[in-house]
């Protein structure tokens, strides 16, 4: 007995049929059905992968998948031949990634999913780069999608020189070092070459040997050479002219002296003075003598001693016994009387705050003397009479500033106001309510009558 696997497909439907037949089965024209009659029972049992093959029958539609065409048997199709047979070897999403993917025209016809190629991306194409470029990036089957810089060297020591860059940035560097210095007085240390190393040889600076001296004394030098050149450096010390050593220190060198110009014996009071010691020529002293420079603040020199400066001596004036500035006078000036020159006199007008007239004082508000006819006195000063309004009501003899800046126009407005609410009160015609007056001195004042 020969055993088939039947697969029937309907549309967008699988099933599948596991029989025995003793004849093969017919398939004719449409509709499809199928006329051969079996003429056993089906028997279900379990069978072995290898002990079947595959048929495929497609009903309406007609079924294409993946290029095959459902009306058509193939016998290329029976037993999975080909690169779909071991599925281990296949691929899918899942071992087929980055940077590489399937091929889509490569899936198996009855794997969904499964795929025999798996291939790098499109992108990834360059074996090569332009210098300075090189391949960077990922890489597929040593193949790259991309050219970079190559890394990046920094310039951090004082000789580094850039000979070559990439895109703007240092690639590639060399460095010179320094030579070691020569003829080094005090010898050589251990240095920065300039690359950053410390192979290279620098003098040990060139210093004084001595930094301190005694007084009355010179520094003595020698030459000393160092990266810097050659320099005088303090290598000792020696005494002036005119001292000696002793014991470390210069000593003045022992000269004879009397001490001639220095009169006193004593040390003056109240003096500022210098001191002369009386030297033998063996160094040997006999004495001090002092003559005086100048006296104390408030002392004067009087033969050979300072003594208590006077009111004269301080170019002032004695009032009371006490030093008075000889521009002051001794006890104050009386009233109306002020201290000129340390003499009292009498003040002038003015400063008494007043002003004079004919030789009397007045006050600086009065005119010295009457005004002439048609003027008065204001602030000490003669002017033109005020304008005054001559209407015989009761706003006559008003002055005209009353109606300062008023024109003809604002007289009537303020004549109308006025005799409304004087009429209001019963008062119109009397006193500050004579309105007639009021307007006629308004119009007078201002020019228009």
């Amino acid at each position: 007995m020969k055993k088939y696997v039947l697969q029937t497909l309907v549309p967008f439907c699988y099933y599948i049929g596991i029989g025995f037949f003793n004849t093969a089965m017919a398939f004719d024209a449409p509709p499809y059905a199928i006329t051969h009659q079996l003429t056993h029972t089906f028997e279900l049992k379990p069978i072995s992968s290898d002990s079947y093959q595959i048929s495929k029958a497609t009903f309406l539609p007609d079924y294409v998948e993946n290029g095959f065409s459902g009306n058509k048997l193939d016998d290329d199709y029976n037993g999975m031949e080909g690169d779909c047979k071991n599925i281990d070897n296949l691929y899918t999403t899942k071992n087929c990634t980055y940077p590489k993917a399937v091929v889509a025209a490569s899936q198996c016809p009855f794997l969904p999913g499964y795929y025999t190629q798996c291939k790098c991306l499109s992108q990834f194409k360059l074996t090569s780069c332009n210098p300075p470029y090189i391949l960077g990036g990922v890489s597929c089957d040593n193949k790259y999608e991309k050219c970079v810089c190559p890394a990046t060297v920094s310039l951090t020591c004082p000789n580094d020189k850039c000979i070559s860059t990439c895109d703007g940035k240092c690639i590639n560097k060399t460095c010179s070092p320094w030579s070691s210095q020569i003829n080094c007085t005090n010898g050589t240390k251990s240095c920065d070459d300039g690359c950053c190393g410390t192979n290279r040889k620098c003098c040990i600076p060139c210093t004084d040997k001595i930094t301190t001296k005694p007084s009355n004394s010179s520094y003595t030098t020698s030459k000393c050479t160092d990266g810097n050149g050659t320099h005088d450096i303090n290598s000792g010390w020696v005494c002036n002219s005119g001292y000696h050593e002793k014991n470390g220190e210069c000593e003045k060198d022992c000269n004879a002296t009397n001490c001639s110009g220095f009169p006193l014996s004593n040390k003056p009071d109240n003096a500022n003075f210098s001191t002369c010691t009386i030297t033998a020529t063996n160094c040997s002293t006999d004495g001090e003598r002092y003559k005086i420079d100048s006296c104390l603040d408030g002392y004067t020199l009087d033969g050979g001693s300072c003594r208590a400066q006077t009111c004269a001596d301080k170019g002032m004036k004695d009032c009371n016994g006490s030093c008075i500035a000889t521009s002051e006078c001794c006890g104050g000036c009386g009233s109306g009387e002020k201290c000129s020159n340390g003499t009292c006199v009498a003040k002038t007008c003015a400063e008494k705050g007043m002003k004079d007239c004919n030789g009397s004082c007045i006050a600086t508000s009065e005119c010295c003397g009457d005004c002439p006819n048609g003027q008065t006195c204001k602030n000490g000063s003669c002017v033109a009479a005020e304008k005054k309004c001559s209407d015989s009501g009761y706003y006559g003899g008003t002055a005209c500033s009353k109606w300062s800046g008023y024109t003809m126009s604002k007289c009537s407005t303020e004549y109308g106001s006025m005799g409304s609410s004087c009429n209001q009160s019963g008062q119109v015609g009397s006193g500050t309510c004579d309105v007639d007056s009021w307007r006629r001195c308004c119009e007078q004042c201002i020019g228009g009558i």
